[in-house]
């Protein structure tokens, strides 16, 4: 399998230049204070890492739980399990950084409660179906942005973690929360704040750290345990800023061929 991501470095960084221009752009304002010879090494080892990714993503449909759970340990998180162990529920937000798949698969075997997995359906109905089936297999359960108000109230009695990777670029700016995030205005979502805000749910936390090739840590950190005292802009912040923390450690495991800066501020 890594023979594959090997030449696909080769392929597509090395010869086809995938995405060179959007990845050398955000490298450069996210960290104006690195030399270029820096954020080239960041460059080369994340193009490593990106194609390793898509390879373990795919492999990551056949994998059986058993292989998962060899794969992906959760490691000091006992604030999170004690309070799903409590039978409260809480809010997990991430970014596009290591393998966010595996530990979206990993996450059922964490602890006894209820996992869902919110999602963007992707536009073809055939393939959304295909990869919500076998996401699905770990019993993980995957729900839609879109039905995210219905599944709150629905569990709202059963200890549930609901998980969300929400750094993307927000469809709408204007209904973004505008924070400073690596150096940059950033439209941020509103949608992980007013969830953890409007139904009281822990606000916390998921890194995801690389071991090996094929081998993952997962640490769930608590952010705020009740958020419904906290403006929901605060809580946008605390996540950007841990998710912030986080890539500076290891600037390499995020997913800087987004074009995460697509939307520019709103003037006044």
């Amino acid at each position: 399998m890594y023979l594959i991501s090997d030449l696909c470095y080769v392929c597509l960084y090395k010869i086809g230049r995938y995405r060179t221009t959007v990845v050398r752009r955000n490298l450069a304002n996210s960290f104006p204070d690195k030399t270029l010879a820096d954020r080239k090494q960041i460059e080369k080892k994340f193009y490593r890492q990106l194609f390793d990714l898509m390879v373990e993503s795919i492999k990551g449909f056949s994998l059986s739980q058993k292989s998962i759970d060899k794969r992906v340990k959760l490691v000091n998180s006992s604030e999170y399990l004690e309070w799903l162990a409590a039978g409260k529920s809480c809010l997990v937000v991430g970014g596009h950084y290591s393998n966010w798949e595996w530990a979206a698969l990993a996450a059922s075997s964490f602890s006894d409660s209820k996992v869902a997995v919110l999602y963007s359906p992707i536009k073809n109905i055939y393939i959304d179906q295909y990869i919500q089936k076998k996401r699905s297999k770990h019993d993980t359960q995957l729900v839609s942005n879109h039905k995210a108000a219905k599944m709150f109230k629905q569990f709202k009695n059963t200890s549930t973690a609901y998980v969300m990777i929400a750094d993307q670029s927000p469809s709408n700016p204007k209904r973004a929360h505008w924070l400073t995030f690596l150096n940059q205005e950033t439209a941020v979502l509103r949608g992980p704040a007013s969830y953890a805000k409007n139904y009281d749910l822990a606000f916390m936390y998921v890194h995801i750290s690389r071991i090996k090739r094929g081998y993952y840590h997962v640490e769930v950190i608590p952010l705020n345990m009740h958020p419904s005292d906290t403006k929901a802009i605060h809580l946008s912040q605390q996540y950007m800023q841990q998710l912030e923390k986080m890539i500076r450690q290891e600037p390499a495991n995020w997913l800087w061929s987004h074009k995460r800066w697509k939307h520019r501020p709103l003037k006044d």
